[in-house]
């Protein structure tokens, strides 16, 4: 039996490794309680609450041939997150980085790898700031994608900031209401019960709406926020995370990681170049998370500025997978009014917009899956009207 050593008091921890591989034998112990040294482990995982960075060298010093890895609380500082990787990296010490839930730390320690079908069925949607156009983009590939692949679509509001409800005449529980459920009641929801948690509109896209309660935006659990990720992944072929702008916040960074394509929507001002390299500098690097796993979504284009796609596209190192052209007040009128851009009441605005957002859904389409347009065979828990 494969033994595993625990140096920080985390029985939650402990269980998901016996859950992922019932044959380890786990034990965990305090820093200052010791261990049996005439037990051999073979992997050894130490919190940097329990042993300092100062103290780990000598910490690790009984432990030969002993894979050990060091688990890196989260610190508003970067530069203190670094100085730990540095030591670990010194010490020849694996890292596990912050803000992974007790599931992807299993994974990490164990090598799992996250199982995928051949649909790649979970699409991020990440801006570079606020207003570039994240919600109206998510909102319009999900309708597009029902609309071009017949498959069922979902939308996930994990937009701390904003619930992104504005585009519709929305009437379900926004994601606050929905996660105390799982908080107050320490259980999941099971996908059965989703129903009287979200919105299904006319075409039969489900959206889930974002935080709304401003007291929340760093409320949110890692596991938790992963769970409800896997409960809609679970229920519906496609599913599309709306998760803002804010790469320091757990429903953002659980949302890119749990996602197969990763979207991110700029515009042409400056600004969404900086907030790009400091969010990889400060935050995306930290997580392993590269600038290659990104496609990007050029909003508000004016081909005639001279931070055209191309030059943008070397200046962020994103490879661009497509541009929406500006619609100026239009846009604006939408949220007013309430509708999407491809649902707009002008014929010529609609036809432009789903002209813009329809080549992108194409090109989506082509890289989820070979067989897009052969429907699951599972069956939603909704009916969806045709």
């Amino acid at each position: 039996m494969k033994k595993l050593l625990i140096v920080g008091i985390d029985e939650r921890l402990k269980n998901e490794f016996v859950m992922a591989d019932p044959d380890i034998d786990v034990v965990i112990v305090r820093a200052d309680t010791g261990f049996d040294k005439d037990v051999k482990f073979d992997t050894v995982i130490i919190s940097d609450r329990e042993i300092q960075p100062m103290g780990l060298a000598a910490y690790i010093t009984p432990f030969k041939d002993t894979k050990i890895y060091y688990l890196i609380s989260n610190n508003l500082k970067t530069s203190i997150i670094d100085n730990k990787i540095a030591i670990c990296e010194q010490s020849n010490v694996a890292f596990v980085p912050p803000k992974q839930s007790l599931k992807q730390i299993v994974h990490i320690v164990l090598g799992i790898q996250k199982n995928r079908s051949s649909v790649k069925k979970v699409i991020s949607v990440m801006g570079t700031h606020p207003q570039c156009g994240t919600t109206m983009t998510a909102l319009c590939l999900a309708s597009l994608l029902k609309e071009k692949t017949n498959l069922t679509v979902a939308v996930l509001g994990l937009n701390s900031f904003n619930p992104g409800s504005l585009f519709m005449n929305y009437q379900a529980p926004s994601l606050d209401e929905f996660y105390d459920q799982i908080a107050e009641s320490r259980r999941a929801l099971k996908g059965d019960e989703m129903i009287n948690y979200v919105h299904t509109a006319q075409n039969g896209v489900v959206y889930l709406a974002g935080n709304q309660d401003f007291t929340k935006r760093f409320y949110f659990k890692s596991d938790d926020i992963g769970n409800i990720i896997q409960i809609f992944s679970d229920q519906y072929d496609i599913v599309v995370l709306d998760v803002g702008c804010s790469p320091d916040n757990n429903l953002t960074i659980q949302g890119l990681l749990h996602s197969d394509i990763k979207i991110l929507v700029t515009n042409q001002q400056t600004i969404g170049q900086n907030l790009w390299a400091r969010m990889n500098s400060d935050i995306l690097r930290l997580l392993n998370i590269s600038n290659e796993e990104f496609l990007m979504v050029v909003n508000k284009y004016r081909p005639d500025f001279p931070s055209d796609s191309r030059a943008l596209q070397q200046v962020m190192n994103v490879p661009v997978i497509g541009t929406i052209q500006d619609f100026s007040s239009e846009g604006l009128l939408c949220e007013l009014e309430g509708y999407l851009l491809i649902e707009s009441k002008d014929k010529n605005t609609k036809k432009r917009a789903i002209d813009s957002f329809g080549k992108i859904a194409d090109s989506l389409r082509s890289s989820l899956t070979n067989s897009f347009s052969q429907p699951n065979e599972k069956k939603s828990l909704f009916k969806w009207k045709k």
